[in-house]
């Protein structure tokens, strides 16, 4: 008996030792930790929206141009009734890199090691340049470490006369083919509304050229075209921007409106999943980080398409934001500059896109990104602000880029603008004169080494 139980307790033991060895060789074993880690990605992916599932580290992937069926978007293109919103003062979001708090004066942002570089972003306008020029200008923008290449697509521009493209198609045909060809993402910002699709009553494009559509038939109207664009580009343009700061009166001529806002962002994020679902559709870049009308339009998506918001995702897949912050440094915050307005709490640091993560992720949606779709500063006084020198801005460029990295779900930063044209001033831009011999600036310089993604 004695002799079996030292056998027990020996082969036990030896169980006991191999065990441990097994173990401690996991836990020094990198390939078993990368099997562990692979395993936890794949559960994380699986819980995300399955038009994400392609998109690495929140940018697109771009395939081939073909457009897919069987579109998961269960939301009408049906005009809701609008409702009313009463303004709402938005709580301080929970974030871990949170803006200083109302109590404080003026600080610096931390410096953190960088995370996820912004791609950069570089904005060019094609219907007004030949193709010679728009190729110095993708030279000089590759030259710079260039990932995307953005212009506006005006919808009185390209279709004047009726629902079918014009003439003017074809030049843009050649541009996005050329910006393809260079191994570029292209990001477009959808505006604009032609005569022809307005309403009886409605004033003129040369009257008004930033009425957007609201009533049923102008938003079936713009659901048409946006679907013809879709359906035209296909996967080769990987964002569809949804309008251009619809927070502000210059650029919502009927005055902004989260209601309206919905009803477009809902129409035109429907036409484009049911004709492809590789690009990313986003909230258009709102003047400044303005946290009270983006809660107000998540409010009024929630009102005006009750079964339908939630399980598309509130209609959009990343976040724009042009975070302006006048003349001061992007790491300066202050807490006056963070205050109520009609809709809820405006932030007009430069750090501000901070709540607007951390607004997306109290609605359910904190795997979402944001795009910095516009930013920069005015060699030139404006506004009540002073002039900041070419010397200075090119700090601020790199310290805007870092700031953004720090957050990790930054995926672009556009600076405005590029170079000088009829509507985007010289004192803004990165070039100066004309093209084909634009000259550099201090600003394009430090552009150039910022890191690339």
């Amino acid at each position: 008996m004695r002799t079996n139980r030292r056998k027990i307790v020996r082969v036990a033991l030896l169980l006991l030792l191999g065990s441990l060895l097994l173990i401690g060789f996991n836990l020094s074993n990198p390939a078993s930790i990368s099997l562990s880690r692979t395993s936890s990605t794949a559960l994380t992916n699986s819980l995300k929206p399955s038009y994400l599932k392609p998109v690495v580290s929140g940018k697109p992937y771009i395939g081939l141009k073909a457009p897919l069926t069987g579109s998961s978007t269960t939301s009408t293109q049906a005009l809701n009734a609008p409702v009313t919103l009463s303004p709402t003062t938005l709580g301080t979001p929970v974030t871990t890199n949170a803006p200083v708090p109302s109590q404080s004066t003026t600080t610096t942002a931390s410096s953190q090691v960088l995370s996820h570089e912004p791609m950069k972003d570089f904005g060019i306008q094609p219907a007004t340049l030949t193709q010679s020029q728009w190729d110095v200008l993708l030279n000089i923008a590759q030259s710079a470490g260039a990932k995307v290449i953005s212009f506006d697509f005006n919808w009185a521009s390209y279709e004047p006369n009726g629902p079918a493209p014009s003439g003017e198609w074809t030049n843009l045909d050649s541009f996005v083919s050329d910006v393809r060809s260079r191994g570029l993402l292209i990001r477009i910002q959808i505006v604009g509304m032609p005569d022809w699709a307005r309403s009886p009553g409605e004033p003129s494009f040369a009257s008004a050229p930033w009425l957007a559509p609201s009533t049923a038939s102008e938003i079936q109207a713009w659901s048409q075209f946006v679907t013809r664009l879709a359906s035209h580009f296909g996967n080769e343009i990987a964002y569809y921007e949804i309008w251009n700061e619809e927070n502000e009166l210059s650029f919502f001529s009927q005055g902004p409106n989260p209601s309206i806002y919905a009803n477009i962002l809902e129409a035109s994020y429907v036409a484009i999943k049911s004709v492809t679902n590789v690009p990313q559709v986003m909230f258009g870049g709102t003047s400044r980080n303005d946290i009270g009308f983006v809660s107000q339009v998540y409010a009024a998506l929630d009102s005006q398409f009750p079964t339908t918001a939630t399980a598309d995702h509130h209609f959009f897949d990343i976040l724009g934001v042009h975070p302006y912050s006048g003349d001061r440094a992007p790491n300066v915050v202050l807490s006056s500059w963070v205050y109520q307005d009609q809709w809820g709490t405006m932030d007009e640091n430069y750090t501000g896109f901070e709540q607007l993560h951390a607004l997306m992720a109290q609605h359910g949606e904190g795997y979402k990104h944001i795009y910095i779709s516009e930013f920069g500063y005015n060699t030139a006084p404006w506004n009540g602000f002073s002039a900041v020198s070419d010397t200075t801005r090119a700090t601020y460029l790199t310290e805007a880029f870092n700031l953004a990295a720090q957050s990790g779900y930054v995926d672009g930063l556009c600076w405005y603008y590029f170079y000088p044209t009829p509507w985007n001033p010289a004192s803004w831009t990165l070039l100066q004169g004309s093209g084909p011999s634009w000259q550099q600036t201090a600003t394009f310089t430090a552009l150039e080494n910022v890191p690339n993604s």
